[in-house]
């Protein structure tokens, strides 16, 4: 496509998505109805796991890592992800005061009161309890990010980790508001635009090109027959957030993968573009991480 006919398509997009981010904003509700987004000119497309174990998107603009990753490349014998914990288990508390007491002799009693106490706070603050389970995921899926592991390519006599493998670049660790990092736009402001968070963003390492992988917290209760108002928001603004970019005036189609960890403890992955027609969004189905030994973690990665 010629220079002058990206822009000018660039520009259309942009002007369609003036109107559609302020019909999201109107939005007054935390769960949005597929039908619903699809009445606002989203196109959706529910993308299923394959017999690979990944995401069937069409197109597929993010390559994943192989779903046997962690058994190709194990952990540095001196190295252990942070598991996944049962809520308010007296497992969770005995290693947490393991970690932060490790000479107390009283380790066990202390364990013991943390539980108490966070059952008590759990009955009066959901907050507290869905606080814990993001963070807990987060936490979960860094580790196995950044422990060092055996066998990476290119570090035969020393251990790397999984970030060497991956196609895209850290730009930054954020753990912001929206409002933090120019997401709030037209008429965005308003009380739930303060339950979601952007956690880690990577590009395209010769950033000549718009490609971008975000992680995202929702402090959303999720299910998985609908899209919660915080993805929806965060996607837009972000597509509109890139037609701001001059180095990528020559540009229209702004691929953009989302990962978000949301209540109770499940994740979904977005992969988002505009064709310039409409915005198309593929989702994966609402996935638990509840359950240690069925959690997707490898998709996460």
């Amino acid at each position: 496509m010629a220079v002058g006919e990206a822009r000018a398509k660039r520009h259309s997009i942009f002007r369609s998505l003036e109107p559609l981010l302020l019909q999201v904003n109107a939005l007054d509700t935390r769960l949005v109805e597929i039908d619903k987004l699809r009445d606002m000119e989203f196109h959706l497309v529910r993308a299923e796991l394959g017999p690979d174990e990944k995401l069937q998107f069409d197109p597929c603009y993010f390559e994943p890592l192989e779903a046997s990753v962690f058994e190709k490349y194990p952990l540095a014998p001196y190295e252990e992800t942070n598991k996944l914990y049962d809520p308010l288990s007296y497992e969770r508390m005995l290693h947490e005061v393991l970690q932060e007491y490790p000479d107390e002799e009283n380790q066990e009693e202390i364990a013991w009161e943390l539980l108490d106490n966070l059952i008590m706070r759990s009955k009066h603050d959901d907050q507290s309890q869905l606080h814990y389970n993001l963070c807990n995921m987060v936490d979960h899926i860094d580790t196995h990010v950044c422990c060092d592991r055996v066998g990476i390519p290119g570090f035969d006599d020393f251990c790397s980790t999984l970030k060497e493998l991956a196609t895209m670049t850290i730009k930054g660790y954020y753990d912001v508001y929206p409002s933090k990092y120019n997401f709030n736009m037209w008429g965005s402001r308003c009380q739930l635009s303060q339950e979601w968070k952007l956690l880690r963003l990577y590009t395209e390492p010769s950033k000549n090109l718009p490609h971008a992988i975000a992680t995202f917290k929702s402090y959303e209760l999720a299910n998985d027959g609908t899209l919660t108002i915080a993805e929806i928001r965060g996607i837009v603004r972000w597509i509109i957030r890139m037609h701001h970019r001059r180095q990528f005036r020559c540009t229209y189609d702004y691929q953009f993968l989302s990962i978000w960890y949301m209540g109770p403890k499940h994740g979904r992955i977005i992969q988002s573009h505009h064709d310039g027609e409409r915005m198309v969004v593929q989702y994966s189905p609402l996935m638990s991480f509840e359950d240690r030994g069925t959690a997707p973690t490898s998709l996460f990665v």
